[in-house]
């Protein structure tokens, strides 16, 4: 359950409530739905992917209070004045009622925060909880106006002093974030070193669950209790299968293929980052690699730099360039190495370091590259550099003992289009070709296995490459394009 569909349930659980107790509880249907969006706030050549905070734009991060190990220094617990604030603001735009007529809210004190990191303490405002004590008309106009400011009906306690309890997502979701920040740690995978003479064992990692934390402490305020859990879910290694490879030696070379890439500092940069996250990679008979798992999104805060991509036919900076370089040259490797090739995708250009029907382009997380290990034995990728060489080789311990070719060729060339401009500045008889023009091309690809003194055939789907546009200025005097010769 995601962190949307948390809220809409307990959304959906207080409606009897909130129609009791709030003579404008219908207006909520018309807020932004509340959720959590805990992707990265980067930009990569993959798309853009920015977390979204809802409503309430004063309980904002910045407001937060301190998150220090137990004390009782001075100014550990901020003043409320922000929530406060926020509803006495709307009180003043929604009738002549003063501030004071919300001040019906109880203190919950702090709660200790069961953090595997360090020890910490939050004021229940600064996660973003209020709990209003009694049931009077007046309390019932601050909770409209609370729910009016972002807030949503997040629990009610009972006996003799009723307290209906507040929770500020955009308060709780700066939490989850800082606490995200600390916890958070991505598994590192097992694979084989580079002598490829023993294997690296991976190790576990770990992140944080905004959904049951929440339920944590949503039981914490209606149980009294003065702690909750942030709740930590394992990120496995993918190494288990290493376990079972026994005698498994992987010294013979299956297939592979090499690419050059430019002396550009940061897509030599990228291309090392990206090649070094799948060097090593094990694959057991009948298991999948995918390049997105593996490598991870290309953003800053990865380490990636900005370098030339090709994005909707045209060549532009962006983050992560040179990655597909690196998917380009595994995917030729794997064709040549007979593995099964289970999802790929060309550019939309064809790409200047490798042929037409050979390269992959990946963006995360919607164009993958997947290869199947369709052998009966396992097999290993090493990824190297040498100068400006990329090489992606692939090892088992059992000679292929075939001869794998891949076949290539130009079914369809598609004529590029031309743009004409008249520019009455330039001189007379002036024609000038601003932007060159390339042909588009439709690719024929397939896989021939020659075994044994039998052939096997293997037809791919067919590649498309897109024309470029040619762009021509000319004088007002010139007719273009040029009549033809007569003979």
């Amino acid at each position: 359950m995601t962190v949307h569909r948390l809220f809409s349930s307990i959304l959906i659980a207080c409606t009897a409530a909130l129609a009791a107790c709030s003579p404008a509880a219908g207006d909520m249907r018309e807020r932004e739905p509340l959720h959590f969006d805990k992707s990265p706030k980067t930009t990569s050549q993959n798309g853009d992917s920015d977390s979204h905070l809802v409503a309430d734009p004063e309980l904002n991060s910045d407001n937060l209070g301190d998150t220090e190990s137990n004390s009782n220094e001075p100014g550990e617990t901020r003043d409320n004045a922000g929530v406060d604030a926020n509803i006495a603001r709307d009180s003043k735009d929604n009738s002549n009622e003063s501030a004071d007529n919300c001040s019906q809210f109880c203190d919950l004190g702090k709660f200790r925060i069961e953090d595997p990191t360090q020890q910490l303490s939050y004021d229940a405002r600064h996660l973003g909880i209020l709990a209003l004590c009694g049931d009077s008309a007046r309390d019932a106009k601050c909770v409209d106006r609370a729910l009016r400011d972002g807030a949503i009906l997040f629990a009610e306690e009972g006996g003799s002093e009723p307290k209906k309890i507040l929770l500020y997502p955009t308060r709780f979701e700066a939490f989850i974030d800082d606490a995200s920040a600390r916890i958070d740690t991505a598994a590192t995978e097992g694979r084989w070193s580079e002598s490829l003479d023993r294997v690296i064992a991976g190790v576990d990692g770990r992140r944080v669950s905004p959904e049951k934390t929440l339920d944590n402490l949503r039981q914490a305020v209606v149980s009294g209790a003065s702690s909750f859990a942030i709740d930590i879910e394992s990120l496995p290694a993918r190494s288990s299968n290493l376990n079972d490879i026994g005698d498994f030696k992987p010294t013979v070379k299956i297939g592979g293929f090499q690419t050059k890439f430019s002396r550009s500092k940061n897509r030599t940069h990228n291309v090392k980052l990206a090649a070094s996250a799948v060097d090593g990679l094990f694959l057991m008979p009948g298991a999948e690699f995918s390049y997105n798992d593996w490598v991870g999104e290309r953003s800053e805060a990865r380490g990636y730099r900005e370098a030339p991509v090709i994005e909707q036919g045209q060549l532009v900076e962006g983050l992560g360039g040179g990655a597909c370089q690196v998917s380009s040259t595994i995917h030729a490797a794997a064709l040549l190495s007979g593995l099964e090739i289970v999802e790929r995708y060309n550019h939309s250009l064809p790409s200047s370091y490798i042929p037409m029907g050979m390269d992959a382009v990946v963006s995360y997380p919607t164009l993958d590259l997947r290869i199947k290990n369709n052998f009966d034995h396992p097999v290993v990728l090493r990824v190297l550099i040498e100068d400006t060489t990329l090489i992606a080789n692939f090892y088992s311990d059992t000679p292929r003992n075939s001869k794998v070719y891949f076949r290539h060729e130009i079914a369809e060339e598609i004529p590029y289009k031309e743009v004409i401009t008249t520019d009455p500045t330039l001189p007379p008889e002036t024609t000038k070709i601003t932007k060159r023009g390339k042909p588009g091309y439709r690719i024929l690809r397939s896989r021939i296995v020659l075994k044994d003194g039998k052939e096997s055939f293997e037809k791919f789907y067919d590649d498309t490459y897109q024309s470029q546009t040619q762009n021509v200025t000319i004088s007002p005097d010139v007719v273009y394009p040029p009549p033809p010769l007569e003979s």
